[in-house]
């Protein structure tokens, strides 16, 4: 069984006309972190440019997952509001 998609589950949540508004995700801003190695190849932490991408890489992941927990309670919230799960 596989799961709904969250454009799926937004639907029905809005085919209940209960008013809960979920926005939808922001754009994933995160990108995979350069891989480890040795030496000056890319993805070896041995340099401050490779440093600084790795930190990217990690600050934009964490503000991805701040835009998912702030959708989930939203989510939450509304649900909650409709007594559809507990409080």
């Amino acid at each position: 069984m596989s799961s709904p998609t969250p454009d799926a589950l937004r639907n029905q949540l809005e085919g209940l006309q209960l008013g809960i508004v979920v926005d939808a995700a922001a754009t994933i801003t995160s990108s995979d972190a350069p891989a480890g190695g040795i030496g000056a190849v890319a993805g070896a932490y041995d340099t401050a440019v490779h440093r600084d991408e790795a930190i990217a890489a990690i600050n934009a992941i964490r503000v991805d997952v701040a835009e998912v927990r702030t959708t989930l309670n939203d989510l939450l919230t509304g649900l909650k509001e409709h007594n559809l799960i507990p409080k």
